[in-house]
């Protein structure tokens, strides 16, 4: 069961947090070869295609902040020849994993790395300014505290800039710890909004869409999409690995004319009014207004 109060300390769940990617950073990447996660990322990358990257300048400056591995920094690099980013995260052992594919695939100082909490702001990259950031994959979740870590990242974005966060959704983590008869942790993160998938993950915040749409609007962000997905396919058991899938989801995502066939139901679902509590992971994307933040919304 997790603890009555959460974190017991910012440190001890700052350490929790490294030892757990720690663990992690040399076969993150192979998430790639699953195929509920080839979904989900396909359909994250069609909405940040749509809503954000469409309306960037060609050049755009970006921030993947908690980027481990630079998964999406790699995708923004090649998705605009001309754009340039920081990528920054707490554990240094996803970093060097990116480091490895930066000199690999040649990306020099079009992409720039620090190893840091978001909430410490550091000058090297929080005195930049950028058309977009993105915070993906929990990241929101890991935090200590999550609107601060908002608060932050908000005040690097430009005027008319976007910031993305794709965040895990309450109601999936209770859903799916019933799932697999954990009934103590489902409880639990309906008490405190915070849980875990697996017993060897730290605990994190978990969010409704009306949570995420009322931090959002707090840190003053114009909030232009808010979706869940995906949602009429959900992960068993084996996505929480970095390694295996679950039989059912090998045998209708590995074949490519069913996966489309699925990504069409779920670009249309993900589009339907109402739809993102069902999701596995909630998105939200706000434009930061014009002109100067106002004082309830800086750091």
């Amino acid at each position: 069961m997790l603890p009555d109060a959460f974190p017991p300390s910012i440190e001890a769940h700052t350490q929790a947090v490294l030892d757990y990617f720690r663990a992690k950073a040399s076969g993150y990447d192979e998430v790639d070869s699953q195929a509920y996660w080839r979904l989900s990322d396909a359909l994250l990358w069609d909405v940040l295609t749509d809503h954000a990257l469409k309306v960037l300048p060609k050049g755009f400056q970006f921030l993947d902040a908690g980027g481990g591995t630079g998964r999406w920094s790699q995708r923004l690099l090649e998705a605009d020849l001309h754009c340039r980013g920081w990528l920054l995260d707490l554990s240094p052992e996803m970093l060097a994993v990116a480091e490895g594919k930066g000199r690999r695939m040649g990306w020099g100082e079009r992409l720039r790395m620090w190893q840091g909490a978001i909430e410490a702001a550091e000058p090297a990259w929080s005195r930049q300014s950028y058309d977009l950031i993105i915070n993906l994959h929990n990241v929101l979740g890991f935090v200590s505290d999550p609107e601060a870590a908002l608060r932050v990242l908000v005040s690097c974005l430009k005027p008319g800039g976007r910031l993305a966060s794709f965040v895990p959704n309450k109601y999936h983590m209770l859903f799916f710890n019933l799932y697999l008869g954990r009934l103590s942790e489902a409880e639990t993160c309906n008490r405190l909004d915070q849980g875990t998938f697996t017993p060897d993950m730290p605990a994190i915040h978990v969010f409704t869409p009306v949570e995420l749409r009322a931090l959002y609007e707090r840190v003053g962000l114009a909030l232009e999409v808010l979706t869940g997905f995906p949602c009429v396919v959900y992960p068993g058991s084996e996505e929480t690995r970095i390694q295996g899938s679950t039989p059912r989801l090998t045998t209708l995502l590995d074949e490519a004319e069913s996966f489309q066939r699925v990504f069409a139901l779920e670009q249309q679902m993900l589009r339907e009014e109402g739809i993102a509590p069902r999701g596995n992971n909630l998105l939200a994307l706000g434009r930061r207004p014009e002109g100067p933040l106002t004082p309830e919304s800086q750091p």
